[in-house]
């Protein structure tokens, strides 16, 4: 490639993905995956994995989504079990943020070290980084 062809494609990069911006394919697709797509997707690992697990879905109401409990706000999205592991995920948007209720749910449930209680929060980036497939596949 001579110079002249090299200075046109940086010149074509840097228009279509302008440095300042630049970001990996992979977190460029992260960023673009909702927490409900999310959802959606490990939903199916844990179908095909063979986990026997519930997620509480909000329901709108005259004053606005709320999700049936009675106790603490804040447990995570997902609990799932199968064999002797015992799974708490909480689902979050790579621009999600825990809330102080979820975060000390996770606190909570991290202590538990006399059981097989696995914890974690998990983005579009851990799922298209293979990590979810792999804990929910061990």
């Amino acid at each position: 490639m001579d110079t002249q062809q090299h200075q046109k494609m940086s010149t074509a990069a840097k228009v279509l993905v302008p440095s300042s911006t630049a970001k990996s394919a992979a977190a460029l697709l992260a960023d673009a995956i909702t927490e409900e797509e999310l959802l959606t997707t490990i939903a199916r690992f844990l179908e095909l994995y063979k986990w026997r697990w519930c997620h509480f879905r909000p329901a709108r109401t005259s004053k606005g989504w709320r999700t049936l409990l009675q106790g603490h706000r804040g447990l995570p999205d997902i609990c799932a079990v199968r064999g002797t592991r015992l799974l708490f995920i909480e689902l979050k948007s790579e621009r999600g943020r825990l809330t102080p209720e979820q975060t000390a749910w996770l606190d909570a449930l991290t202590n538990v070290r006399s059981a097989k209680v696995e914890v974690y929060t998990w983005t579009p980036a851990r799922l298209l980084d293979g990590t979810v497939e792999g804990v929910l596949r061990a």
